[in-house]
């Protein structure tokens, strides 16, 4: 198999609005991850980042991130790798920290083989390192995700699988340090969507469960069982309702 010419072409959207700013594509000259990406926004313009195979070297995976202004005009790119060359890390999500630094999620493992562990690594607005953390939780192979809720704490969220799936929550500084853990046992739900509010945050799952729960994590408000799915999505109108 030969590395292949990728045309990315995205649609950024200004922030809150719904026409399109502009168009642009890129050509990327080496084989990438089809699934392994994201692009995000902040102040001053875009981030996009994806992630490189070589195939030549047992399939390892490096990353790609590019900087561009609010016109799309690419302002910096950088390549992240492991300083092991049998390992090799992906990138499924980019996350604006909103002082120019982004948190990189994703898998670190050996080249093309398991197991698999997520990470995180923080870059500056100059595509340095700021650091970099492995979570080695036995069976833990989900990308983390991270969401900024009301309060501006950054939550994140993964899961592992024991012979039942664990959820769990902590929350996530801008440095890197964790929070104390909470653990969500609802062995059969996927995470749908995620929509926050004021001091509180609201889960959709795949198995009909709908949750609140404190931005804080220590009280789950109410939970409602719908016995079948209910959608991927969820909203809430000005009265309350869902």
């Amino acid at each position: 198999m030969s590395p292949r010419i990728l045309v990315v072409i995205f649609f950024f959207l200004p922030p809150g609005l719904q026409a399109q700013a502009f168009s642009k594509v890129f050509d990327h000259h080496k084989m990438v991850e089809a699934d392994n990406f994201d692009i995000t926004a902040y102040a001053d313009g875009y981030l996009f980042a994806l992630t490189e195979i070589d195939v030549a070297d047992d399939f390892r995976n490096t990353i790609s991130l590019a900087i561009t202004d609010l016109n799309g005009v690419v302002e910096g790119t950088y390549r992240y790798a492991s300083p092991d060359s049998t390992l090799s890390i992906t990138c499924r999500q980019v996350f604006s920290v909103g002082n120019g630094d982004v948190i990189i999620s994703g898998i670190y493992s050996l080249n093309n083989s398991t197991p698999y562990y997520p990470y995180l690594m923080s870059i500056d607005s100059q595509g340095e390192l700021n650091w970099a953390k492995k979570i080695s939780l036995s069976q833990c192979q989900e990308v983390p995700v991270l969401t900024r809720l009301s309060d501006g704490s950054i939550l994140c969220r993964f899961k592992y699988n024991d012979g039942a799936q664990h959820y769990v929550f902590c929350k996530l500084s801008e440095n890197g340090d964790f929070s104390s853990p909470y653990e969500l046992n609802i062995p059969f739900g996927v995470e749908q969507n995620l929509l926050t509010g004021a001091g509180t945050f609201d889960l959709l799952l795949s198995d009909g469960n709908l949750l609140n729960v404190d931005n804080d994590l220590a009280t789950v408000n109410w939970r409602k069982k719908f016995y079948h799915e209910i959608g991927i999505e969820v909203g809430k109108a000005t009265n309350g309702d869902y």
